[in-house]
C-alpha cells in the first residue's frame, strides 16, 4: 500500500490549520477543524501537528567543557504534513504548493 505524504511551509501555525480547514471542504473526515470551545484541532493520525521549522545556527562555545556545537534556531515559518494511505488528494497537493511557496515568498505564476 501507498503513502503519500504532504507537506507544508507557512508564516504561522495558524495558518497551516486554516488551510487544511479549507482543504477539508465537503470530505466526510476533516484535516483540521475548530471545536464548540475555540480550540484548534487536527486529525492526528494523519496530520503531523505543526512545529517550528529549525536551521543551523552559529557555533557556539560551551563555556563549562570548551565543546563547541551548533544550536538550531527558528526560521519563523512553521511546517506541518499530512500522511494519506491508500489515496491521494488533490486540494492537498494544491495547498502544499501555494503555501509553501507563499512562507518562501515565491509567486504561483
Amino acid at each position: 500500500m501507498t503513502i503519500t505524504t504532504y507537506r507544508f511551509r507557512a508564516a504561522s501555525a495558524a495558518d497551516i490549520h486554516a488551510a487544511l480547514v479549507a482543504a477539508s471542504a465537503g470530505k466526510d473526515r476533516p484535516y483540521a477543524w475548530t471545536d464548540g470551545e475555540g480550540d484548534l484541532r487536527y486529525d492526528e493520525a494523519r496530520v503531523r501537528l505543526p512545529y517550528a521549522e529549525t536551521q543551523s545556527g552559529q557555533p557556539v562555545t560551551d563555556p563549562e567543557t570548551g565543546d563547541t556545537y551548533t544550536p538550531e534556531v527558528a526560521t519563523g515559518n512553521w511546517l506541518s504534513e499530512v500522511a494519506l494511505v491508500g489515496k491521494t488528494d488533490a486540494a492537498l497537493a494544491a495547498l502544499a504548493a501555494s503555501v509553501d511557496q507563499a512562507a518562501s515568498g515565491e509567486s504561483g505564476t
